[in-house]
């Protein structure tokens, strides 16, 4: 493979690779949002639960059974949005890591091309230089 294609595939790689590895920290984020917001309704719950136990109004209409059904759905609904997430991050993880493993893959091979170049043109030098040293000693 020519050192300008390997160049151009290295690159094409890479950006695909940061690509990857955007979507997977974008996802990162949303979970980790989700599982801050299950946080602050388990706090509101608990702070809740206080303040409902010694409200004898707020009892006397359903008014503490509304509230724990609404914390109820509410933390359903967050958790199923998580496990979407979560099965996202699955997915995205699988492919980050394949797109990690083409990049470095791509890079190595990029590297030992370089380093093949370097042996045959050192090679060649020294050729050159033996030759040379040849044609000095028979021109004497």
């Amino acid at each position: 493979m020519q050192r300008r294609e390997l160049v151009r595939l290295s690159k094409a790689m890479e950006a695909d690779f940061l690509s990857a590895q955007m979507r997977f920290r974008q996802i990162i984020a949303e979970e980790n949002r989700l599982r801050t917001m299950l946080r602050d309704l388990d706090s509101q719950e608990r702070e809740s639960r206080r303040q409902l136990h010694s409200d004898v109004g707020l009892k006397s209409f359903g008014g503490d059974i509304a509230w724990y059904r609404w914390v109820s759905l509410s933390r359903e609904r967050l958790n199923t949005q998580l496990a979407k997430v979560l099965a996202k991050k699955s997915e995205s993880e699988s492919v980050f890591r394949e797109k990690g493993g083409k990049s470095a893959a791509i890079d190595t091979v990029s590297q030992k091309q370089q380093e093949n170049a370097r042996r045959r043109r050192g090679v060649l030098e020294l050729r050159t230089l033996e030759t040379l040293h040849i044609l000095k000693s028979r021109s004497r």
